[in-house]
């Protein structure tokens, strides 16, 4: 599934591609709004490729506005979607092959971290995995919680039947990125908050 789609056709943005060099002097926002709104104007050289920051949120550049998704909290992994061409959530957290367009937002940690360590402005700090109540996901240290058995996907930490348009009620805040999400959660946060309810 496509969380990234919505984001051009939502605001009729035209594409926009910048350098996929690493981004040594660039902040990613300290809030991350999804795709109802742009969570900066400071792309750097951010292209519309993206990358994962080390929080596990999207970032993205598109016609100048910076994007962010809370992968790690609604729909982990982030990582490089092959179909879409891009990074993004509900992937299995992979790199884009080539190495064109790096996974890390930020600076990267050389020599890689270990087991145990999360890299965080370019320097492998100790980090403690947190899978309590989790079947997938990110285990908040660059790890995974676990992946979903196929038909699944991650929502909420949870895994869930694939495929969910967000006509289906689920026992998680969110319904994992599907196409009406942002619409909902303005006008019912709590099915955001809370549950995703059939009220």
């Amino acid at each position: 599934m496509l969380y990234r789609v919505l984001t051009t056709t939502m605001f009729l943005f035209s594409l926009t591609v910048f350098s996929g060099s690493a981004r040594a002097d660039w902040e990613p926002p300290v809030e991350c709004k999804g795709l109802g709104e742009p969570s900066g104007f400071d792309c750097g050289d951010l292209s519309y490729e993206g990358c994962c920051d080390d929080l596990g949120r999207l970032l993205w550049c598109d016609a100048g506005a910076l994007y962010c998704i809370d992968c790690a909290g609604l729909n982990p992994l982030c990582g490089w979607s092959p179909d879409a061409g891009f990074y993004d959530c509900g992937t299995v957290g992979d790199p884009e092959p080539s190495g064109t367009f790096p996974l890390n937002c930020g600076p990267l940690c050389d020599p890689a971290c270990l087991p145990g360590e999360a890299c965080q402005d370019g320097v492998c700090v100790p980090c403690t995995p947190d899978c309590t109540g989790k079947m997938c996901g990110s285990d908040g240290c660059g790890g995974s919680c676990g992946t979903c058995a196929p038909g699944e996907q991650c929502q909420g930490f949870m895994c869930q039947a694939a495929g969910n348009d967000g006509c289906e009620p689920l026992d998680t805040p969110g319904c994992g990125g599907c196409a009406c999400e942002a619409c909902v959660c303005a006008a019912d946060p709590f099915c955001c908050d809370t549950l995703w309810d059939s009220i």
